[in-house]
């Protein structure tokens, strides 16, 4: 993820789009299918699309979450809706700081979903699944990461959550699993591997503070944005 964040979030606004539906598919661990459009043009469908007014904010303390509403989802009942619940982080992973960037940035296009982005020429494009995928393989094959794929956010942030310590039934909640199917998206980290990732969050969470490294610039923190009660 934090080869994502310095490889898209100074791409430009199609990169950047696609690396803040990255971290909120990771922290919500949702399809990508569920967060992007089926066409990138056209009329728009409400069943198939994330709009900014499917975005809330709750208050917990100091703390604000947001959360999203999704329709047609999987393992919803006909016509019922899913909520995606995402926590603040303090580092350039936070999706969070994702939520408000889209938020800020589809305002001034003037577009209506929160995974879109403007044209050089001014039109504005809903990012679909494929064009995610591909965006995400190219920057990972790059990268040298291989046989990774949209996939792996969903797999990726439900075992992040576990290597650190996060109980099954609240991983479950949060991917909104009903059953034992949280196996299937779980990976075991090794002891080495557990220790890597807790370290490198507390590294994360010191340079996103401090404002020191290239990484933590590449994601500067957004004003606060506007609210629904």
């Amino acid at each position: 993820m934090v080869h994502l964040a310095v490889s898209l979030a100074l791409g430009g606004p199609k990169a950047g789009a696609i690396f803040d539906l990255a971290l909120v598919a990771f922290w919500g661990m949702a399809r990508l299918g569920k967060l992007t459009s089926p066409f990138p043009r056209g009329k728009l469908d409400p069943r198939t699309l994330v709009f900014l007014s499917d975005v809330a904010w709750e208050n917990s303390g100091d703390e604000a979450f947001a959360v999203l509403t999704l329709r047609d989802a999987k393992t919803c009942k006909p016509g019922k809706t899913q909520l995606i619940k995402l926590r603040p982080l303090t580092n350039l992973l936070c999706p969070i700081e994702a939520v408000k960037r889209r938020l800020a940035v589809c305002r001034e296009i003037k577009s209506p979903t929160l995974f879109s982005h403007a044209e050089p020429n001014g039109e504005i494009t809903h990012l679909t699944k494929d064009t995610v995928n591909r965006g995400l393989h190219l920057v990972w094959e790059q990268g040298g990461y291989q046989n990774l794929t949209g996939h792996f956010l969903r797999v990726g942030g439900a075992s992040m959550r576990y290597a650190m310590g996060v109980k099954t039934k609240e991983i479950c909640k949060i991917g909104r699993w009903t059953s034992t199917c949280y196996k299937l998206y779980i990976r075991d980290y090794s002891e080495e591997e557990k220790i890597e990732s807790t370290e490198l969050m507390a590294q994360l969470d010191l340079l996103w503070e401090s404002g020191l490294s290239g990484e933590a610039d590449a994601c500067p923190k957004t004003d606060k944005v506007e609210t629904k009660e």
